[in-house]
């Protein structure tokens, strides 16, 4: 199993981070490794439109842009293994051209969530999301051995009809070569009761010296 350990966030006014650097745009792949699990490739493609469709190995896909002002917004999250569609409107902006530490920036938008085989509508509400850069931590994992990174959690809560949905992610972006390590808690309760918890860990593993170019771009 690969190895991941980080060191707690040491937060610095002075530090921030460019969209670019949290959400990249450019088209590519990775292979990447949950902790415990199996391993995938995180694909970024571009359709026709120039709308971005980063792909976590099917288990999430992700539709998002840059916006007017230079950040990032997202127009619908996929999770096949639910057959869930989640679409924002207006889009829920993700980022903003610059994050700086200890200035969390908040967004919200309507959330409507659909069966992404059928198109029915399954639910409605709000999406709320906070981004904030942490810090730097000192991070060991496959992609780097042992380096400094700067930590970005995100919290995302959905509340629907009858359902609320919340997602922390933490991730650990190294300044030249992007995103190392990611980690999903996600917590579904209906009418107050926990229905669903799933926590993932994954690394990025280092590229292959058979193929320099593979990963040149990294997957968010």
């Amino acid at each position: 199993s690969p190895r991941f350990e980080a060191s707690p966030p040491v937060a610095d006014a002075a530090l921030m981070l460019e969209a670019e650097r949290l959400w990249p745009l450019g088209v590519g792949s990775s292979t990447w490794s949950e902790i415990d699990g199996p391993a995938f490739t995180w694909t970024v493609s571009r359709d026709a439109s120039g709308t971005i469709h980063s792909d976590e190995g099917g288990h999430r896909v992700m539709v998002l842009r840059a916006s007017n002002q230079g950040g990032r917004e997202a127009l619908q999250v996929d999770k096949p293994s639910d057959d869930s569609r989640t679409i924002f409107d207006p889009p829920l902006t993700l980022c903003p051209a610059t994050l700086r530490c200890g200035e969390p920036f908040a967004s919200t938008s309507a959330a409507r969530v659909v069966r992404m085989e059928s198109g029915e509508e399954r639910d409605r509400g709000t999406a709320q999301r906070v981004t904030e850069l942490l810090g730097t931590s000192v991070v060991t994992c496959p992609a780097l051995g042992r380096g400094t990174v700067m930590v970005v959690r995100t919290s995302l809560e959905t509340r629907l009809g009858m359902a609320v949905a919340s997602v922390e992610t933490t991730r650990w972006i190294h300044p030249e070569q992007g995103a190392v390590a990611e980690r999903t808690a996600e917590r579904v309760s209906v009418l107050g009761f926990s229905a669903r918890e799933r926590v993932r860990t994954s690394v990025r593993l280092p590229e292959r010296p058979a193929n320099p170019t593979a990963g040149a771009v990294e997957a968010p």
